[in-house]
């Protein structure tokens, strides 16, 4: 598609609201709308950081609820604009259009998707705990008084753990790999046992907010610890991770999200919890389980993972609030998923929108959130 770009006369009137309890992903952690402020900085399309222009008052309106095939769930009102494009492949080519909730309502959702956005793009920390570490044994861990291990690490984690400078001593009578950090002595809570109690995990197995927004490499090294400890490849060739308490549940979630997966979240149990994802990379380095992947999985390189809507229906009014960014094309990331969504806009800019130059898409092309495995 070609155009030109024109501009007219700025309305001050920003249209479009998302419920006031929404939260947005920062580079700190999530922030509730109705807390965010002129100057925060939130994620952008592409995955990176943009600035909050304006912000509206917080007043009460009708709301639809949209949901996804995921299972994940917005609240706007009716003149929040959404970019959506058809989920018929024989259609691919009809680029993502601008819709209102109202008129998502009055659609067949079953023929819209909404993309998946990229991978957020996050400064490197300092980290107390290497990530790699920090998800194997969040994955499949033990701590005591006395010792921290894991239990029935696949040969793979123990190679990289080694690799990395971990200690590993392992148990001659069950299926314990015991581990330390320089200093440590076998069998023995000593640096690493401290630090795991410091980051609070050995209390609620989650992950720190401090880990979830790392940088770009040490997510995905978070992600390589979890996935190549405990997780599965299911019939349909979804990577899943089961048996996961709910915090620790929905922080994978999230973490998969900001690293441009499409993640899905399931609640077996009020103490339990399953997340999974399709992807066409390379998500695990041993090679029994790589291979089972490749077999199984459905999702082709070049095909663009979407959220499907599955349902637009009206809830009751309450509070929402309208947010303008600082990014040329308007978008910015929203809720635990870091779905991509057009944020309120003034006239001129809803114009320069729909006038893309040159062929634009109207929705930047989705950037390939490759692991560290996937060199491999």
């Amino acid at each position: 598609m070609t155009g030109r770009r024109i501009r007219i006369t700025q309305d001050a009137a920003l249209s479009g609201a998302l419920a006031a309890d929404t939260l947005l992903p920062t580079p700190v952690g999530m922030t509730a709308l109705s807390d965010i402020a002129p100057g925060a900085t939130v994620f952008g399309a592409e995955g990176d950081q943009v600035p909050v222009l304006r912000v509206s008052e917080i007043h009460e309106r009708p709301c639809f609820q949209v949901e996804f095939s995921t299972g994940d769930r917005i609240v706007a009102d009716a003149e929040q604009e959404w970019y959506t494009e058809t989920r018929d492949p024989s259609r691919a080519s009809i680029g993502p259009r601008r819709r209102t909730t109202a008129e998502l309502a009055e659609l067949p959702t079953a023929s819209l998707a909404v993309r998946v956005a990229p991978a957020a793009h996050i400064a490197t920390k300092r980290l107390p705990v290497a990530p790699y570490l920090l998800g194997a044994w969040l994955a499949i861990g033990t701590e005591t008084s006395a010792s921290v291990a894991l239990r029935g690490a696949r040969r793979e984690v123990i190679r990289q753990l080694r690799a990395q400078g971990v200690g590993i001593f392992a148990s001659t009578s069950d299926d314990l790999h015991w581990l330390g950090l320089s200093g440590d002595q076998p069998r023995r809570n000593g640096h690493l046992g401290n630090q795991l109690a410091q980051l609070g995990v050995v209390a609620e197995r989650h992950l720190p907010m401090t880990y979830l927004r790392a940088g770009d490499d040490q997510r995905r090294e978070l992600l390589a610890g979890l996935l190549e400890s405990s997780a599965e490849v299911s019939d349909g060739g979804e990577v899943v991770l089961r048996a996961l308490n709910p915090a620790l549940g929905a922080g994978v979630h999230q973490l998969l999200a900001s690293l441009g997966y499409r993640p899905w979240l399931r609640y077996r149990s009020p103490e339990e919890t399953a997340v999974g994802f399709v992807t066409s990379e390379r998500a695990f380095a041993d090679e029994a389980l790589h291979h089972q992947h490749q077999r199984r999985r459905r999702l082709f390189p070049d095909v663009r993972p979407r959220r499907l809507v599955v349902a637009v229906h009206p809830v009751a009014a309450r509070p929402v609030r309208r947010i303008q960014v600082g990014a040329e094309d308007g978008i910015l990331l929203v809720g635990p998923a870091f779905v991509p969504m057009p944020g309120a806009a003034t006239r001129s800019t809803v114009v320069d929108a729909l006038k893309p130059v040159s062929g634009r898409p109207l929705l930047p092309p989705r950037v390939t959130a490759a692991g560290r495995t996937t060199t491999r």
